[in-house]
């Protein structure tokens, strides 16, 4: 086994991003190519991740918020009435094709209409006690897990806590939103800690 920690400066507008394009696709594709692709291929899964008790502190489905950016006739109405059955795969019209996390901001999810090719958003609050299991089935019959938890930051808010397991091990990414004011006083930059365990 090896395990490296270590920290990473990112720019405001980074983000990390879950996808459900095959590996194969990411380097070829782009524009409407890789919307055909999101489209054709399996769903991101989206559940609750329970607690070792077994219970679910926070459900995902009561921190789901609608794009605050666009007015309820600017999102297609089958996902504005329906964004919570969509969350829970209870519409398998729509697939969650990108998950993006960014430090200082709430998580969107990113659906598409495999038959209209629509797309809408969806944010999760940052609440302390959340926890989201993401999964990919992948072509070679793995299914990638993405484990999102939320806590309570070092600094005002809350950490966002990305655990990213695979076949041969699991990525750990802390994304606390403390950001270093002495180099950069706009705090347009922050830190994100990574750490690496490989069997």
């Amino acid at each position: 086994m090896r395990k490296t920690s270590y920290r990473c400066e990112v720019y405001f507008e980074d983000r990390h991003t879950i996808t459900n394009t095959p590996e194969s696709c990411k380097d070829e594709i782009s524009g409407d190519i890789a919307m055909h692709v999101n489209r054709m291929s399996p769903s991101i899964r989206v559940s609750n991740f329970p607690r070792r008790n077994g219970e679910v502190e926070v459900d995902v489905a009561d921190q789901a918020e609608l794009n605050w950016m666009l007015e309820d006739d600017e999102i297609t109405p089958e996902f504005r009435e329906n964004y919570i059955e969509i969350l829970r795969g209870e519409l398998p019209a729509w697939k969650l094709f990108a998950v993006d996390l960014h430090s200082n901001a709430s998580p969107c999810l990113n659906f598409i209409n495999a038959d209209t090719g629509v797309e809408e958003h969806l944010f999760i609050n940052r609440v302390p006690g959340l926890q989201i299991m993401f999964e990919m089935d992948r072509a070679d019959g793995y299914t990638d897990k993405y484990l999102l938890k939320f806590e309570h930051g070092s600094c005002d808010g809350t950490s966002m806590v990305l655990t990213e397991y695979y076949s041969h091990g699991r990525y750990e990414i802390v994304f606390d939103g403390s950001g270093f004011c002495k180099n950069h006083p706009d705090k347009e930059w922050d830190y994100i800690y990574v750490t690496e365990i490989l069997y």
